[in-house]
């Protein structure tokens, strides 16, 4: 029977499905856990995984983690274009929100977890999938890519425990909070990917903004630059400096408010 790999992000749904696996006896000694650190996580996600990692020991397990081979900023303004109308430059510039057709998601996780399985010798596996019984939508839709792995031999089922078991989004916050494994980060965003996701919403940034003004500062830096070398943002319907600005009125706004009502 190929080995089970249970992709961990450190989000609540993800974090859910392993805890369920461990109750129920479903993870095995040669089962693998991974997680994908883009290189663009948020610190406080990294030391909740180190955290859940300390855990898993005691329950005989580990998390291993998968990294890309350049940082993110490479990808961004030095890699080599090697077709297409920009053919000859460098960099993609800022990933851009189209569904699966992200460079970040193909770069930094995709083609990663791809050259680990083959590093590990691992040419055939099942695939645990953190989605909940909300994203029964999604089932069959992953950025790890069959068709891609198929280039090089390898064979991959995907599995969804959580759609199996009917749990959705609230039944698997709750169960983190129970079992003591929220990610601290939901206190300021409902849902988290990366520190700056291209498809993050205005109230998502503008949490960005307010709690963690460093990675907003660090995300209008490297947009900025892509704007001057490849044209490119975030999102086609505003800029970051845009944003900042709107934040800064609606701050200024507010404290005027707050006086006047003094």
């Amino acid at each position: 029977m190929p080995p089970k790999i249970l992709s961990l992000s450190g989000g609540k749904n993800s974090t859910a499905m392993l805890f369920l696996m461990l109750e129920q006896n479903r993870l095995a000694e040669e089962d693998r856990i991974v997680f994908i650190d883009t290189g663009i996580e948020f610190e406080e996600n990294l030391k909740f995984i180190k955290r859940l990692s300390s855990i898993l020991k005691e329950a005989g397990h580990s998390v291993e983690v998968i990294k890309p081979p350049k940082p993110f900023t490479y990808y961004c303004f030095h890699k080599p274009i090697e077709r297409g109308k920009r053919k000859g430059q460098k960099g993609y510039g800022v990933p851009f929100c189209v569904r699966n057709k992200r460079w970040c998601q193909r770069v930094l996780k995709r083609e990663p977890f791809i050259n680990w399985l083959r590093k590990e010798n691992i040419d055939e596996c099942e695939i645990l999938m953190g989605y909940s019984a909300d994203e029964k939508r999604r089932v069959g839709d992953s950025l790890f890519g069959v068709k891609y792995a198929e280039r090089y031999g390898l064979r991959y089922r995907f599995a969804y425990p959580l759609v199996e078991q009917g749990w959705d989004d609230f039944k698997c916050l709750n169960y983190c909070k129970t079992m003591g494994v929220l990610n601290p980060l939901y206190r300021f965003f409902n849902r988290f990917g990366c520190r700056f996701c291209p498809c993050y919403t205005i109230e998502e940034w503008r949490t960005l903004y307010l709690h963690f003004p460093h990675y907003f500062k660090q995300a209008l830096r490297i947009e900025k630059k892509s704007i001057k070398l490849t044209g490119r943002t975030f999102r086609s319907d505003y800029t970051l400096e845009k944003l900042k600005e709107r934040f800064e009125n609606e701050l200024n706004q507010n404290k005027f408010t707050a006086r006047c009502q003094k």
